[in-house]
């Protein structure tokens, strides 16, 4: 059975420890980030004390979205929803877009990672 959309349990991973969260890449999207050349100004570590910042110290929005992919569904059928949000940052006019699925629903220390980032594409 799939697992609820727990955009709570999102929230608690990234603002989870005193640096960068119970956040990880996962292999493709940490490859994707180094691959795009639009990405060049950033770090990864820093892709993730900028989603720290926006999710616990802004408050800044969360969307749950339902995984649209085949594939994704095929590989993970107990995680059928992924995570956005999007980061204002100067390099980009529309924002930073970072998407997320949960690795691990441990409610007392659950995990995401990022499988994209990018800019946001309006």
């Amino acid at each position: 059975m799939p697992n609820p959309p727990r955009a709570d349990l999102v929230r608690k991973a990234i603002c989870a420890g005193l640096y960068s969260g119970n956040v990880d890449y996962s292999d493709n999207g940490y490859k994707r980030f180094q691959d795009n050349p639009d990405m060049r100004n950033f770090t990864p570590a820093g892709v993730k004390l900028l989603l720290r910042h926006f999710i616990c110290k802004v408050n800044g929005d969360l969307e749950t979205r339902d995984e649209k992919f085949d594939q994704w569904l095929k590989e993970d059928p107990d995680n059928p929803y992924w995570y956005m949000a999007v980061i204002p940052v100067a390099e980009f006019p529309t924002g930073l877009f970072v998407k997320m699925k949960i690795s691990d629903y441990d409610e007392s220390d659950p995990w995401v990672e990022i499988v994209s980032v990018h800019e946001e594409k309006s």
